[in-house]
């Protein structure tokens, strides 16, 4: 980094409908700004360059840039646009709290019962199109693997605030729903029945018998549907390439007439937006159909799925004004309300905004942590159909990822070499970064087949902050009008993850 760089206020500058704000990294503020500050402060310097007070001059006027750069010093006595950076960046835990929430503190188990899937859908990573990755098997967990998973996991969840969560993940899991539910069975006698359960389905196994046992034991739903027809199967088809909509809209009528409270509660759809996507076409279906939604990109890095640009996604300005309105309306207030009309809109801007609206308005120090990661496997441990522990099913396939097995369990010494690695890699980008603060990088970004990929980190880092940016103006948008409309997003989120 240069000396100039670092002399530069680490401030990042955005508009908002033609207003001006700062967003100041160190002391995580967002300060509106006129138009000669909003020129200024992204520049200044100790020493402003002649050329850049020259221009500014013949802008605004002498006095005016007087006026400004002497506002701008009085703001940094104040704490305001500072030049400082982070040194170095570290995990947001210790060694010692770390070994405490693996052994007592494991809040989500997955188990990748089966590699069994009756669809060949185009985007899958397990698909054969992403190096490093898995295909589809017919291999499926033993119920010995199975149960040794479960007790592990129910051992070393004790300390752990909310219920334990054991989520179903394939494969399609509901191939295998013997398995299934045997595993349910022998989690809520070891949990003495304080647990939650969820399950990943591609949703074309609801046959009558199963919706009445997912109804009975409460399980939590997470069912993949990216739209309407022609969206949908355009990629989520059967091994023939008949596509899969039709199913799984004639099994969630069923839900819906057999278990409406149930359908209310506990069933959210998981969409995937692949490019070329039309947001508001997918809003309206999703409004329409009625539902819970959880809204993501495909991930292609690594893949052969040529030509997938960002760009080619339409209707984001659109979406965001629906999200505003609906905001300033207070329709988030009321969670029916959203299942009815505004899921889709909300899975699209709410996990940001609600970072940014709870983000700490502290000094930023000589260290910076990588605030998206968590201590590995007590978030969210993943077991494998041969009982191979992973960080998260989202790393599963790397082997710098693999934590343990269920034979040993999580071995430490493995996880402190891994976050040794992890922590060594190259962070330098980071501390000129304005998004440092609310990065939400974690294992998954830099996991790639058997390494850390740092270059699949940097394509994330990109997005993000493009992204990232856009919702900063949203969000000052928002309040700008009503100070309480984004007041929803200090409520947790009481529904489990899928």
């Amino acid at each position: 980094m240069s000396r100039q760089a670092t002399q530069r206020p680490f401030v990042h500058a955005f508009t908002s409908r033609g207003r001006r704000y700062i967003y100041d990294c160190n002391t995580n503020e967002i300060v509106a700004v006129g138009g000669l500050p909003f020129a200024l402060v992204p520049v200044y310097q100790s020493r402003l360059g002649r050329s850049v007070l020259d221009g500014l001059r013949a802008e605004y006027g002498r006095g005016a840039v007087a006026l400004g750069v002497q506002r701008i010093r009085e703001a940094r006595q104040a704490g305001l646009f500072s030049s400082h950076r982070p040194r170095r960046r570290a995990l947001p835990f210790t060694p010692r709290s770390m070994a405490r929430s693996i052994e007592h503190d494991i809040g989500s188990m997955v188990l990748g019962i089966t590699e069994k899937c009756n669809l060949r859908c185009d985007y899958c990573t397990y698909s054969g199109r992403f190096a490093g990755r898995r295909g589809h098997s017919m291999r499926s967990m033993t119920w010995p693997v199975a149960r040794k998973a479960i007790d592990y996991f129910a051992r070393h969840s004790t300390g752990h605030r909310e219920p334990p969560a054991l989520s179903f993940f394939g494969g399609e899991p509901l191939l295998e729903l013997a398995l299934l539910k045997r595993c349910v069975e022998h989690f809520r006698r070891r949990t003495d029945g304080r647990c939650v359960v969820t399950l990943s389905t591609n949703g074309t196994c609801l046959r009558p018998d199963v919706v009445e046992y997912l109804r009975r034991e409460h399980v939590y739903l997470f069912l993949s549907l990216d739209g309407p027809r022609e969206v949908h199967d355009a990629h989520r088809k059967y091994p023939g390439g008949v596509g899969s909509f039709a199913r799984i809209m004639q099994g969630l009528r069923r839900l819906r007439e057999a278990a409406p409270s149930y359908w209310q509660r506990c069933v959210t759809f998981l969409v995937t937006l692949m490019p070329p996507v039309d947001l508001v076409a997918l809003d309206d279906f999703f409004r329409e159909t009625g539902g819970r939604v959880r809204a993501s990109f495909v991930e292609t890095y690594g893949s052969d799925l040529a030509g997938l640009r960002r760009e080619d996604v339409v209707g984001v300005e659109a979406m965001a004004e629906r999200f505003r309105d609906a905001c300033w309306a207070g329709v988030f207030d009321d969670p029916t309300a959203i299942a009815a009309r505004h899921a889709f809109c909300q899975s699209l801007f709410s996990g940001t905004l609600r970072t940014i609206h709870l983000r700490r308005k502290t000094r930023l120090g000589a260290t910076s942590p990588i605030g998206g990661v968590c201590v590995p496997g007590a978030h969210k441990l993943y077991v494998s159909a041969d009982g191979e522990f992973s960080i998260c099913e989202k790393v599963e396939g790397c082997s710098k990822a693999v934590i343990g097995d269920v034979e040993r369990g999580i071995r430490l010494d493995v996880v402190h070499r891994m976050l040794d690695e992890f922590r060594s890699l190259d962070w330098s980008p980071c501390r000129d970064c304005w998004l440092v603060r609310l990065c939400p990088i974690c294992y998954m970004h830099v996991a790639h087949a058997g390494s850390w990929d740092l270059a699949k980190r940097d394509r994330a880092c990109e997005q993000y902050r493009k992204y990232y940016s856009f919702c900063l103006s949203l969000y000052c948008e928002i309040l700008e009008k009503d100070e309480s409309a984004l007041d929803h997003l200090e409520a947790e989120e009481e529904r489990p993850s899928p």
